[in-house]
């Protein structure tokens, strides 16, 4: 976004802080200390079968990230995803090194919105996030199926709302990335369901290296 558009954009909707409704920023410097980076692995995941493990970066349930995370899913807001991307910069990078150090290459593939969700937002809050961290970016796959917002379902429900939602991206050869490993990115993660189901197209489709799950808030 160039300065003058942002610089608009700024005068027309003044960003506010999540939090304390301090103008100027998405979170300000008195509330980023409230936002403490602590990588977690994700329990309970023994009922997902595709995936390997997951990963986020924040506690859900802290209001802060809940908040950024409902502006940028819901009002749309697209510098929220540049703004998430400088938060976790540092602790991600270096998460990510320590995983190339471990298992080799890896390839970005952000779990894809349904064709309605993206029209209405214009992009895919988790490919932008990724883009922003300058990362290798693939989208391997697409969510063929217009699901409800998994949060909003339980048990078997939520099972029956992804099943066959997602599907190879038939515009990229896949031949190229087989050998790699793959992170499968999105903004939260709740049960894991969505990035095993995601993890079950790639597995079934000839992908045998490590598939791991990571996200901004879990």
């Amino acid at each position: 976004m160039n300065k003058i558009l942002k610089f608009i954009l700024d005068l027309i909707f003044p960003i506010y802080c999540v939090n304390c409704k301090k103008e100027g920023e998405w979170v300000c410097n008195d509330c980023k200390n409230l936002l403490i980076i602590d990588i977690k692995q994700k329990k309970n995941i023994d009922n997902l079968t595709f995936v390997d493990d997951i990963f986020y970066f924040y506690d859900f349930d802290n209001k802060i990230i809940s908040d950024l995370i409902h502006v940028l899913k819901y009002k749309y807001a697209y510098d929220v995803a540049r703004f998430i991307s400088v938060l976790i910069l540092n602790d991600f990078m270096n998460f990510y090194v320590s995983l190339k150090e471990k298992y080799g290459e890896f390839i970005f593939v952000p779990i894809p919105l349904n064709k309605k969700r993206f029209n209405e937002r214009g992009f895919n809050q988790s490919e932008i996030i990724l883009k922003k961290l300058k990362l290798k970016v693939v989208n391997l796959l697409k969510r063929i199926k217009n699901t409800e917002h998994q949060a909003s379902l339980s048990g078997s429900d939520r099972d029956n709302n992804l099943k066959n939602a997602f599907v190879l991206n038939n515009k990229i050869n896949i031949e190229n990335y087989k050998n790699y490993n793959i992170i499968l990115f999105d903004d939260v993660v709740t049960t894991g369901n969505t990035i095993d189901e995601c993890a079950k197209v790639l597995r079934s489709n000839g992908f045998k290296n490590k598939i791991i799950g990571l996200a901004v808030a879990g």
